[in-house]
């Protein structure tokens, strides 16, 4: 059954399972926040939540390979890069790109992100798009 929590302080805009772990369940939402929840004990507060990210939270991808790893599509403050702390207990910020990329350039929107795995002869392991 589905519980409305009212966690989030303004619409959700971003749900997604970590594929290594399902029942946590990460929520995006115009409140600029991401918050982790364990699906098992919904009547419980989120295990963890960002700080403000700049922006909405418009897409989650949890990384296929990386646990606890997800990229973040937060619109005009770009794709933070986020792991789930020890315990499940907090959400860390590891870095973020086109954060700083001008208004209207390449890079300046994000509203959606996926991984995808790089061919061997570009020399990445993984790439992400928006």
């Amino acid at each position: 059954a589905l519980v409305n929590r009212k966690s989030h302080g303004a619409g959700v805009t971003a749900l997604a399972c970590d594929p290594r772990q399902p029942h946590l369940l990460a929520s995006g939402s115009y409140d600029e926040k991401v918050r982790l929840f364990d699906l098992r004990a919904l009547a419980r507060t989120p295990l963890a939540e960002t700080d403000r990210l700049g922006d909405g939270a418009y897409h989650i991808a949890w990384h296929p390979e990386w646990p606890g790893t997800m990229a973040i599509a937060a619109m005009r403050s770009g794709l933070p890069l986020l792991c789930v702390g020890e315990g499940n207990a907090s959400l860390q910020e590891w870095g973020r790109y086109a954060a700083d990329a001008p208004e209207g350039t390449h890079g300046s929107l994000a509203y959606g992100v996926s991984w995808k795995q790089a061919p061997l002869e570009t020399g990445a392991a993984w790439l992400t798009a928006s």
